[in-house]
């Protein structure tokens, strides 16, 4: 990767939180099936995403918690392309409760050591320029 490349990707990871306000691509062997979005904090480690089928696929797959729990879908950040290859769902059948779905996992991590601090360095700008006063 070039400098460029690394600081290019450090802003979007900040800008994006690793990718969880990005919305994700649901796929399943391959194909792209749904979506995921407005992703809500809900515990130290868990998040919370909207779930949606794209039109014109088959929206019984998302709801198959069989899926869910042997981990068959892959989960593509929608900007990059980029896969969260460790993603898995929470909670207990159904997974999917009210349209949204648990998620641990399910972000980019920085790839280098110089890009793991450019995210750190531009998360904390970020921060300190939407606190109020």
């Amino acid at each position: 990767m070039t400098v460029v490349s690394i600081i290019k990707r450090a802003q979007f990871l900040a800008r994006t939180n690793v990718g969880r306000q990005s919305g994700w691509i649901v796929e399943l062997d391959g194909c792209p099936i749904g979506q995921l979005t407005d992703c809500v904090k809900t515990d130290m480690f868990w998040d919370s995403y909207a779930i949606a089928p794209i039109q014109g696929t088959d929206s019984s797959h998302l709801y198959n918690d069989e899926l869910w729990n042997s981990a068959k879908f892959c989960f593509r950040i929608r900007e990059s392309g980029e896969y969260a290859n460790d993603a898995f769902c929470g909670g207990a059948p159904p997974f999917v409760k009210s349209g949204r779905i648990l998620m641990r996992r399910l972000y980019l991590s920085p790839q280098y050591r110089s890009e793991s601090l450019l995210v750190g360095m531009l998360s904390k700008l970020t921060r300190s320029r939407h606190r109020p006063g």
